[in-house]
């Protein structure tokens, strides 16, 4: 069950309608002859168009029926209901301290895929709830928290732990010994309070650059989860669940953590202690060939040192490269995951690559594509056109990878030209249509998005 998708088989434009007819979801069209493309929609605003491809300017799109309503909770096979009703979190983090005023809405794409994806969790019989990790109201204030779940109404803010706050703002703050340094981005760390929410089974943790479900296959993502999510609740499986990048042995952006109080402690203890430097990392433990740690799949098989079934083997990050604790990261989340999950005991593993179904899309990297929409507001302008303001000077190729960004949001940038529109949507909305009016649209470059905004495995 899906909002969008392709008919194949669809030689003109009125094989496509009738393909659409017979679709329960397919609301509207849009075809090409040229790129022999049937495409449908079950949300589309016909009187706000994208412009079509350059590879492809013939494309035609049509109203076939009026739009479907949302699907019932229970869409799936009977066969996928699982005995174990799994209690699942699906968090990211949002505190006051972020470096943009715009961070708020990059909860919208974010908030957009959650639900798809917990769509198809529930579909399960789960239990699915999605949380804004948050610094406490009492040290932000209300609006910091009306500003996230203005951008994502299904969001629950959950305030972290004022000890967390405490001891890593204490810590970031401190100054080091003569000859030592300390960590100096803690903020990241907040995250670590995914690790005490115990009501739940287990957190699925992402970025608010991740985009969590970007095919949108909501059945096929249902049976994936339904056979392998159940694992976890086993005493066999490890506590955290994450992949390499080229830098980190631990990326931080995107995880599966077991809830659990004696981690959550033995993590505050290392936050009170202090202690690092980038020759020997936390608590001073040793450069990280040093550590004899030893990688493994989830299920328990040890990985082979060139990484067998992984994305980024970790024997062939920066840190082991370079037998450092340089690498990026290592004194924020991700040189603390690792600590914590794989050099203090063998409570992490990793996600296979090959054999995983669901894969998250990644917007990693400067500038973020919802950020250079707010930019551009008040500044110099570059071809922008009556909608929006371009940042003068932006690299063509920044702008080509903003708008694919854009591209992956299907239903909450419709409402951007609504009066009652939050100050995120119409801001997205202004930037994605001044792109659409750039002199320079079908000069832009491919952004590369499989390399340079990488697919990474959930499942």
């Amino acid at each position: 069950m899906s909002d969008s998708g392709i008919l194949a088989d669809a030689s003109s434009l009125a094989a496509c309608r009738r393909g659409c007819l017979s679709c329960a979801r397919c609301s509207v069209i849009s075809y090409s002859a040229i790129n022999r493309d049937c495409s449908w929609y079950a949300h589309c605003r016909i009187s706000d168009l994208r412009r079509p491809p350059k590879e492809a300017r013939d494309y035609v799109s049509v109203r076939v029926k009026p739009m479907p309503a949302a699907p019932a909770a229970r869409w799936a096979d009977a066969a996928l209901q699982t005995a174990q009703k799994l209690r699942v979190a699906i968090a990211t983090l949002h505190f006051a301290s972020s470096r943009s005023r715009s961070s708020a809405c990059a909860l919208r794409q974010w908030c957009e895929r959650v639900g798809l994806l917990a769509r198809a969790l529930r579909a399960l019989g789960w239990d699915v709830r999605t949380l804004i990790l948050t610094e406490p109201p009492s040290a932000v204030g209300d609006a910091h928290g009306e500003a996230a779940t203005r951008e994502c109404a299904e969001g629950v803010l959950e305030p972290l732990e004022p000890r967390l706050v405490q001891l890593v703002r204490r810590c970031q703050a401190r100054t080091p010994a003569s000859g030592d340094s300390h960590p100096v981005r803690l903020m990241p760390i907040l995250k670590f309070g995914a690790v005490r929410l115990v009501a739940y089974d287990y957190v699925l943790y992402a970025d608010s650059d991740v985009a969590l479900l970007p095919e949108a296959d909501l059945l096929q993502t249902a049976r994936r989860w339904a056979e392998m999510a159940p694992a976890l609740r086993t005493r066999t499986w490890p506590e955290l669940l994450s992949h390499a990048d080229s830098m980190s042995p631990v990326n931080g952006g995107l995880f599966i953590v077991r809830p659990s109080m004696r981690r959550y402690e033995t993590g505050l203890r290392v936050l009170h202690r202090c202690t690092f430097n980038a020759s020997h990392g936390w608590d001073h433990v040793g450069p990280p060939r040093s550590l004899r740690v030893s990688f493994r799949f989830a299920d328990g098989t040890p990985m082979p040192i060139r990484g067998g079934d992984t994305g980024d083997p970790p024997l062939n990050t920066d840190a082991y490269r370079r037998d450092n604790w340089a690498f990026v990261g290592a004194d924020s989340d991700q040189g603390f995951f690792f600590y914590v999950y794989h050099v203090l005991g063998r409570h992490g593993a990793y996600l296979r690559w090959a054999a995983n179904k669901h894969r998250a899309l990644h917007w990693r990297g400067e500038p973020k594509p919802w950020a250079l929409a707010f930019d551009g507001d008040g500044g110099g302008t570059r071809g922008g056109g009556k909608h929006g303001a371009i940042p003068a000077g932006l690299h063509p190729w920044f702008l080509a990878r903003a708008y694919s960004y854009l591209g992956y949001s299907t239903t909450s940038l419709l409402r951007g030209a609504d009066s009652n529109a939050t100050p995120c949507a119409r801001a997205l909305y202004r930037f994605r249509r001044a792109i659409e009016d750039h002199a320079g649209f079908y000069a832009l470059p491919d952004p590369g998005l499989v390399t340079i905004v990488p697919y990474v495995p959930v499942w």
